[in-house]
């Protein structure tokens, strides 16, 4: 099968004229829908709730202008903008960059969860075993990591939780494999696993049912696998639009939790409609998109699990990534949320 373009640039402009289409004319008798900047990606697979909220209009009806300012690569490419206001909201990583921001006096909240591992619903981020390797039962159990060569392509990303602690719960260390962070970008997995240059990529969706599907490599440990517990996305606000804008961002959350809301209630598996929202936003044809087992788990609706937070930046600062220990209530804002889901009868 010919690999389709990846999340192309074409779909930027899609995202400018989204943005277009969302400014709403005031009534004379009515103030100006509050501005929200946010930050998405459209290669974000996992940022499908924020797709849907907007595409229904959910925005719109909180009197809400979202204007979309699109990025492609690491939602951690965002945090320096967040941090200085340049946007107000986006969808975040719990990587160490989040819990070092406190140190370096920028105050960004956490304001919900997005989405996170759960049985039955596919896994944004997996462990890719090399074709030729699953097709020899070379790798079958996490043992079989021992002395191979497993690439997580970004230090301190989801990714790097879910290889780390597989191979923990195997009883290995990285010492009893080589484990690096180089193969950093889409393209550059399907060249390393082709050239069997890397025995173990951890990929994200929707590369991952890519490279199954061209025979490259076979999907074989995602979040629900080894790390149950694990949140691996989240909605951030920059400091000050958490503090002054508060019931902007009340309207935010009710909004995005009504989408969450729409694509549990649609089900593990793929409807049409939600597919169909995946395509438009990334240009990637519907009959490629439905490849892919199914969305994201959103059941959460905003839930933050604190114990994952929590375990996630322990986790960086046994690495070095994280060199002071953040409270989660210095980084963590959640009555917005908290109203939201009342307003919703969420509980």
């Amino acid at each position: 099968m010919r690999r389709p373009a990846p999340w192309c640039a074409a779909a930027l402009a899609l995202l400018v004229a989204v943005c277009a289409q969302l400014v709403l004319p005031a009534r004379a008798d009515q103030p100006a829908p509050d501005q929200i900047r946010l930050a998405v990606s459209n290669e974000g697979y996992n940022n499908l709730p924020l797709f849907v909220a907007i595409d229904n209009g959910y925005f719109q009806q909180q009197h809400l202008n979202i204007v979309v300012v699109p990025y492609t690569g690491s939602s951690l490419t965002q945090l320096p903008f967040l941090a200085r206001g340049e946007i107000d909201l986006t969808a975040i990583a719990p990587a160490p960059g989040l819990f070092n921001l406190g140190t370096e006096g920028f105050n960004v909240k956490v304001v919900a969860s997005m989405s996170g591992a759960h049985r039955g619903w596919n896994g944004a981020s997996w462990m890719m075993v090399r074709q030729d390797l699953w097709d020899a039962k070379k790798i079958v159990k996490p043992a079989d990591l021992r002395g191979m060569h497993v690439d997580v392509a970004v230090a301190g990303s989801p990714n790097d939780v879910l290889a780390r602690e597989t191979i923990r719960l195997a009883g290995l260390t990285p010492a009893d494999l080589t484990l690096t962070a180089d193969v950093r970008t889409p393209p550059s997995w399907f060249t390393a696993l082709r050239n069997h240059a890397v025995d173990v990529q951890v990929t994200a969706e929707p590369y991952a049912t890519q490279l199954e599907r061209e025979g490259l490599a076979h999907k074989w440990i995602s979040y629900a696998d080894s790390i149950p517990w694990f949140q691996d996305l989240y909605l951030a606000a920059s400091p000050a639009f958490a503090r002054d804008h508060h019931d902007a961002l009340r309207r935010f959350l009710i909004a995005y939790l009504e989408a969450a809301r729409d694509i549990t209630d649609a089900g593990p598996v793929w409807s049409a409609k939600m597919a169909g929202e995946v395509s438009k936003w990334s240009q990637v044809p519907v009959a490629t998109v439905m490849q892919i087992p199914g969305p994201g788990y959103t059941g959460q609706l905003g839930a933050v699990n604190l114990a994952s937070l929590e375990r996630v930046q322990n986790y960086w600062v046994t690495l070095g990534l994280v060199k002071t220990p953040e409270p989660l209530t210095n980084i963590l804002d959640l009555t917005a949320l908290g109203e939201a889901r009342k307003a919703l009868h969420i509980r």
